[in-house]
């Protein structure tokens, strides 16, 4: 069950969001209660200027429960792309703090700024078990529209991870003689620190008001502070198009080359693309969406980490079966 309470006024809006789930296994014969809760304040202190502070905890076993919200505020930041896609059950809270504000100076003009704290712990940190991190997460961006038909976007931002790894199997060797003294932390641990940065330029153009087109230049790279990962940076260009059959009813096509420069191994060259499909019907909708091209993955709470080539497909119908009742498959 969920449960939400919303207010809203002129100026201000506050949602509060509970969800707590009970879950029981045949096999082992044990229960598990988790808990999911969500907080938000937005505030409008004037006519251009807005404020919003946000928070979730999530007490669960499954590491899908932690993923992103569908609708991010900030589609380039990395919490889009280190999502774990992990399924290992496991007991953890997670803890996710996020203050965001925005100046609008012109008709469709914005300047935006957000920082967002994260915390994860898991219970199982022994040997083979997962890392704990703290994440801490900067954005800014800014969108000037020129006139009724060109737009750019200019944003970027850094977030900064830092690890406590799981335990090492015993040995009778040093920790030293196993893994390299070069790459031990100062607290005698592997360091697996991490600092990503991104940026991103869009050139928008609504030329062709029903096929509106775009340009994009996407920066991602991947600095670890100590260890033997390596660090990497990632170039993207692509190119847009997007059909409007009505408002709701669109078809989104887009691709162009990518570029990976990793250290110490050769460059690789790949491609992204996108395909997104929205249909709307009577008391529904329908979504269909694929994506491809580098992702980033620091933040699973397992070992492997840096970028990875992947695919990601999305299927998703909404119908309203009551007035006040909606479904999602």
């Amino acid at each position: 069950p969920k449960i939400s309470i919303v207010s809203r006024s002129e100026k201000n809006s506050f949602i509060f969001k509970y969800a707590p789930s009970l879950k029981y296994e045949l096999i082992e014969s044990d229960s598990y209660v988790g808990n999911d809760v969500e907080l938000e304040f937005a505030a409008k202190f004037t006519k251009n200027w807005s404020v919003k502070i946000a928070e979730r905890f999530i007490y669960s076993d499954d590491p899908r429960d932690s993923e992103e919200d569908e609708e991010s505020e900030n589609e380039d930041s990395s919490e889009l792309f280190s999502t774990s896609e992990e399924t290992d059950r496991h007991s953890y809270w997670k803890n996710d703090v996020g203050l965001t504000t925005g100046y609008s100076y012109g008709e469709d003009s914005l300047v935006s700024l957000r920082y967002r704290f994260e915390v994860l712990r898991n219970e199982d940190t022994g040997v083979g078990g997962f890392e704990d991190y703290e994440k801490h997460t900067f954005y800014s961006a800014i969108k000037h529209r020129f006139n009724s038909a060109w737009a750019l976007t200019v944003s970027g931002g850094s977030v900064i991870g830092l690890f406590e790894p799981a335990d090492y199997e015993e040995s009778d060797e040093p920790l030293e003689a196993l893994v390299g003294e070069e790459i031990l932390g100062s607290a005698g641990d592997i360091s697996e620190d991490v600092r990503e940065y991104y940026g991103t330029v869009k050139l928008e153009s609504n030329t062709f008001s029903h096929d509106p087109l775009s340009i994009q230049y996407r920066i991602v790279g991947i600095d670890y502070f100590e260890g033997e990962q390596e660090d990497s940076v990632i170039h993207e260009a692509t190119i847009g198009w997007k059909h409007l059959f009505s408002a709701d009813h669109t078809l989104t096509l887009g691709g162009g080359p990518s570029f990976r420069e990793t250290e110490n191994r050769d460059s690789l060259w790949g491609y992204n693309a996108t395909i997104e499909y929205n249909y709307p019907f009577e008391r529904g909708d329908f979504l269909l969406a694929i994506d491809k091209g580098f992702d980033q993955d620091n933040f699973s709470g397992l070992a492997d980490k840096g970028f990875v080539d992947s695919w990601t497909f999305e299927g998703k119908v909404s119908y309203q079966l009551l007035e006040k009742l909606t479904g999602d498959v």
